[in-house]
Order: structure tokens, then C-alpha cells, then sequence
């Protein structure tokens, strides 16, 4: 069939609708390509799940995808050897656990909601991996000391360690006897050390090392000597921090890559879910209504307005009996 009625119905429009009404990024995207659907059981079968979407929102509360904006495992195959990030494994766990949300708050009432009941009940609950994922990892991103025993022990090391060197430079710059030679009283961390800021003609009265200068060369910062092994100890301990910190990650991108195939199920599942309740706000917002008797020789639409006019449009009655395959309506 030629395209070109698509146009002429404006179908553009409900698409854009359609898509703002979406909150997961995936079925906003698949909202911009859905086309009319001609086949008779399909129609009836969406329309029945609108409906109940419809139905469920009236008296529940919405599970909202909208903070989800990047799940990899729906985007791409992740393979052995990949490391996620901390911030995408939040996302992948609060997308199951929205979708566990979704499930629980259907299933309250199987029958009256059935055929969504029937789609959403093939997601998969994963508990495991939600725990796994909010007991190693905070909601700005950052791990928990609490994620190992080990990482607990290396970061209090860490920090004594950088107390240590920061109480040693502290020591340096509140000597009196030195204070000409300092621009300031504070420690800079350049290039991963700590250095003190020197004035330029001083420089030789610190010895250490010079890790650069500011852009007037009236500062040069410079790491004394006698802090340098205090400096790679500290150094020393934030790299065991890191290797545990990765050995974390590396767990709990495990446990993703064995179970992705049933996330991305969810995905297309919430996929569909989603567009069938942003279907439902749609039809709301437009008082739209069920068809019956799709398959009827007959069509008698009462009312019916133009959905972009929506409650400018003035309301319009047609029925076309049996028999009657053209009706011309007139006017602008």
C-alpha cells in the first residue's frame, strides 16, 4: 500500500504525541516508526491491552522509566574482557528494578489486567543482581568501602597515609623560618603528587622536585625531597585501592554478561509495555474509546472528532451499512 496516506492522516502527529508520552528512551524512539495496523486480531488484541493500561492508570501509580536513559546490555553485546562503569551498572540495576516494580504492581490483580499480566510476566526477576549491584555501588556512583574487606582496609590505609604526607607538608610550610619562601600556606596535587607553592626566586632554598609553574613562572611548585617517599607510599596505596576497586567492577560485570540475555528480554518487553501505557495517556488525553465489532460490515462512529483539533473540533456522526463502500463528507 502506498505510504502517502500516512501523511494525509497526519499520522505524524500521533506519532510525536505517542513519543512524548513514552518515558522509556527505547520506546520513544521505536514510537516515531509505528505504522496503522490492518490486521483484525492484532487491533482487537492492542486495543484490549490500551484498555486495561488505560484502566490501570486511573487507579495505580505509573512505574516511570524516565531516569533510564542507558542500559548497555540493550544496546550492545557485552563480552568478556569489558569493563562496566559504575554509573552504568546503577542504570542496568534501577531498569530491573523498575522492571520487578512493573511486574509486582500488575500481578496485584491478574485478571482484571490479563493480557498485560501475560506480557509482563515473562520478565525476568533479578534480585541477585539488583543486591549485588546496590550493595557494592552508592546513587552518585561511588563504591562502598562495604563492598569488600578488602577495599574497607586498603582505603583507611590510604588514608593514613595521606594524612601522613599532608601532616609532613604542613610541618614544612608553618615553619617560620621559612615562611618567606612560600607564595601560599597550601598543598597543590600535581599530576597525582602533592607540591608546595615556592616563589620563584626561593626555588633553590627547597630542594625537591619541580613538578611545574604557574603561567607568571612567580610560583613553582615543588615536592621536597625529604616527602618523596612519603608521596609513593600514599601513591602506592591509592593503586591498591584502584586494583580492588576493579576487581569489584570486574565481579559485577561478571554476573551482567551471564544474565544479559534475560535482560535484554526485559528491555523489549518494558519496550512494549511502555508504548502500550503512552497509548493509553493518548487515547485519555483524546476521550478516545474501544472499537467493537471490528470485524462488522458495518461501521457507525458517534462523535468522532478530529484528534489533533481535539475539543475544537466539531463533532461528527458517520455509519456506513452494508453495502455502502464510499461516503463523501463535505466542507472546509
Amino acid at each position: 500500500m502506498n505510504n502517502n496516506y500516512i501523511e494525509k492522516l497526519e499520522f505524524d502527529f500521533i506519532r510525536e504525541n505517542l513519543s512524548t508520552l513514552c518515558t522509556f528512551y527505547i520506546s520513544k524512539k521505536l514510537s516515531q516508526t509505528i505504522k496503522p495496523e490492518f490486521n483484525i486480531r492484532k487491533i482487537e488484541e492492542m486495543h484490549l491491552k490500551t484498555q486495561e493500561a488505560r484502566e490501570f492508570l486511573e487507579k495505580e501509580d505509573p512505574v516511570l522509566f524516565s531516569n533510564i536513559n542507558n542500559v548497555v546490555p540493550l544496546e550492545t553485546e557485552i563480552k568478556d574482557g569489558h569493563l562496566l562503569e559504575s554509573l552504568e551498572l546503577i542504570q542496568i540495576g534501577e531498569f530491573l528494578k523498575l522492571c520487578n516494580n512493573l511486574k509486582t504492581s500488575l500481578g496485584f490483580n491478574r485478571k482484571k489486567f490479563n493480557n498485560l499480566n501475560n506480557l509482563v510476566n515473562k520478565i525476568s526477576t533479578m534480585n541477585d543482581v539488583v543486591d549485588s549491584i546496590e550493595n557494592s555501588i552508592d546513587a552518585k556512583g561511588k563504591i562502598k568501602s562495604t563492598a569488600s574487606k578488602d577495599l574497607k582496609i586498603l582505603r583507611k590505609k590510604s588514608s593514613d597515609k595521606y594524612k601522613l604526607l599532608n601532616k609532613f607538608l604542613e610541618k614544612i610550610t608553618s615553619n617560620k623560618s621559612k615562611e618567606i619562601y612560600f607564595q601560599s600556606s597550601s598543598i597543590r596535587t600535581i599530576s597525582g603528587r602533592l607540591a608546595l607553592e615556592i616563589k620563584s626566586e626561593y626555588k633553590s632554598k627547597i630542594k625537591g622536585i619541580v613538578h611545574g609553574s604557574s603561567s607568571t613562572n612567580q610560583t613553582f611548585y615543588i615536592e621536597p625531597i625529604d616527602a618523596v617517599e612519603l608521596c609513593n607510599d600514599w601513591i602506592e596505596s591509592i593503586n591498591g585501592v584502584k586494583k580492588e576497586e576493579i576487581k569489584i567492577l570486574t565481579r559485577l560485570t561478571k554476573n551482567i554478561i551471564e544474565k544479559q540475555g534475560n535482560i535484554k528480554i526485559n528491555g523489549e518487553i518494558i519496550t512494549k509495555a511502555d508504548l502500550i501505557f503512552a497509548k493509553a495517556k493518548l487515547s485519555k488525553e483524546m476521550d478516545g474509546s474501544i472499537l467493537k465489532r471490528i470485524d462488522s460490515d458495518e461501521l457507525n462512529l458517534v462523535d468522532c472528532r478530529h484528534p489533533i483539533l481535539k475539543s475544537n473540533a466539531i463533532p461528527i456522526s458517520i455509519k456506513m451499512e452494508k453495502g455502502i463502500s464510499t461516503i463523501v463528507i463535505s466542507g472546509p
